[in-house]
């Protein structure tokens, strides 16, 4: 079959950049200032089990962003100067750990699910003793977690989408 060429609309900068690691690192600068912001903003208002529900969601987003970056840093060497593939076998390799961005972006929707679970108890069981400030806790981590998991799960599932467009097995 030989090898193919890149899509035309890709990214290109000068001097063969690694452009795949330039959208990850600038996708992931976003997500991170996003998430430093919405911590420093709302860190003080979250109580009890949001404390612990949103760092474990953090860290497995922190575990499969890390992988993520390095599979965009590898993707490259996969390429000639002009854009043709130089190993079909090594893009696949690269595929087949991308598959590993899919696990963790699942589990950061998982473990957002859970805060959510964890929430939405804390909030029936103080129901009965009147415990305003308890429900609202509750509430915090219910709709907090998701969106941190939701939000973690896009940023590791755009990754690995790009990594099949540049990457993308032969039709």
């Amino acid at each position: 079959m030989g090898t193919r060429t890149r899509p035309t609309g890709r990214l290109k900068l000068p001097g063969g950049r690694r452009t795949l690691f330039v959208k990850w690192v600038l996708l992931n600068a976003a997500a991170i200032v996003f998430f430093v912001l919405g911590g420093l903003t709302y860190m003080s208002h979250i109580t009890g089990a949001a404390r612990v529900a949103i760092p474990v969601i953090l860290v497995l987003f922190a575990i499969g962003t890390v992988y993520g970056g390095r599979l965009c840093w590898r993707a490259h060497d996969c390429f000639w100067e002009d854009g043709t593939l130089k190993s079909r076998v090594a893009a696949n390799k690269i595929l087949h750990d991308a598959k590993w961005l899919d696990w963790y972006a699942y589990r950061s929707q998982v473990a957002g699910l859970c805060a959510t679970i964890l929430g939405f108890y804390v909030i029936i069981e103080h129901q009965q003793s009147g415990a305003s400030s308890q429900r609202l806790a509750g509430g915090a981590v219910a709709l907090l977690g998701s969106f941190v998991g939701v939000l973690c799960s896009m940023v590791l599932l755009q990754t690995h989408r790009w990594l099949e467009h540049d990457l993308g097995h032969d039709e």
